[in-house]
């Protein structure tokens, strides 16, 4: 299950670029949102900021961005593995 305040984290930075989930869906595909790849940089670099973690270049692509909960649940397992809390 995805931890709430990651979700709310997250979203918080996707409203900073402008997206805004109008219709409250569950989940959504963030590439729906930020398709240009400059953005998808700046929205990386702000998740690791927020979150003190580092995404490997292993892990990094567009699949990533699917969708907002996998997304959410990466962070999470990154969180876990490193041992945090946020």
């Amino acid at each position: 299950m995805i931890d709430y305040e990651i979700k709310k984290n997250v979203m918080d930075i996707l409203n900073s670029f402008g997206v805004i989930n109008a219709n409250n869906a569950h989940d959504i595909c963030i590439l729906d949102y930020l398709n240009d790849s400059v953005q998808l940089m700046d929205f990386l670099c702000e998740i690791e900021e927020r979150f003190s973690i580092e995404f490997d270049d292993e892990i990094i692509g567009y699949d990533m961005f699917n969708s907002l909960n996998g997304f959410c649940e990466l962070i999470q397992s990154i969180l876990e593995c490193k041992g945090g809390d946020k």
